[in-house]
């Protein structure tokens, strides 16, 4: 009887124990998922007076506005202008927008024709966007330009111009490419590729010298959104970032 008691001794000192082990890890267990939600919840927020990059440690990024520009302040509802995934690599940020956003290359319709009475090339460009500046003339009638790059041999032959007309005097059979970008009147004198929000190259068929493109997602809220790719995002020390020649601090929100 004896030597029974002593088992059943044993046996509850072990479920006690074995119960303390389960609290124990159940407790880890909490408290590590607890760390982990609050890992993916932490934000760095850089920022400036107009301008803020939020940071999210589950690796995605908002970029937004404070104070509107030109185009962003014609269209009301959240201050979010782009989104997406982040990355760290050789000490550098680098930003990549969500594809939901779409990308610069855009789908263009297109109509040419030979017309002897025009002289020279004849290019429109139409699209919702043009129906919008001329209800809202003042507020949308800079927002952005067309940029024509004529491939004329080796040489890229270019045109700016915030009308969606051009008539130009040149020699269509010289002409073996057009490019048309359509970037933010306030970066006229960056090229880069990332700061063209629609770009589309066209080959002329011979002997046609006017053209009429239409972009149907031309629209003022497709341009709303800005588009990066593998965009690059510089450290300056721990409190300060360096993105698209604006210096934004860290906590300044």
């Amino acid at each position: 009887m004896g030597y029974a008691n002593g088992l059943t001794s044993i046996q509850t000192i072990d479920l006690k124990t074995n119960i303390k082990m389960k609290r124990f890890y159940l407790f880890f267990l909490c408290l590590l998922l607890q760390n982990l939600l609050f890992c993916q919840n932490e934000i760095d927020i850089y920022g400036n007076a107009s301008r803020i990059l939020e940071l999210h440690h589950n690796g995605t990024f908002y970029y937004k506005i404070k104070s509107g520009d030109l185009i962003h302040s014609s269209i009301p509802g959240d201050d979010v202008i782009s989104y997406g995934q982040w990355e760290y690599c050789r000490k550098k940020i680098v930003l990549h927008t969500d594809s939901t956003l779409g990308g610069p290359f855009v789908n263009v319709n297109v109509e040419e024709k030979s017309d002897r009475m025009q002289e020279g090339i004849y290019v429109s460009i139409s699209s919702p966007f043009e129906q919008d500046k001329k209800v809202d003339p003042c507020l949308l009638q800079r927002a952005y330009l067309y940029a024509l790059d004529f491939f004329v041999g080796d040489t890229i032959i270019s045109y700016f111009s915030i009308q969606n007309e051009f008539r130009i005097a040149m020699a269509l059979d010289k002409v073996r490419l057009l490019k048309i970008s359509i970037i933010p009147y306030d970066r006229i004198y960056w090229r880069d590729s990332y700061y063209s929000n629609m770009q589309f190259e066209f080959t002329p068929n011979e002997g046609n010298n006017v053209f009429s493109f239409n972009i149907p997602s031309f629209t003022t809220f497709y341009i709303y959104y800005e588009r990066f790719d593998k965009e690059y995002v510089r450290l300056l020390g721990n409190k300060k970032i360096r993105f698209r020649n604006m210096i934004l601090k860290k906590g300044d929100n």
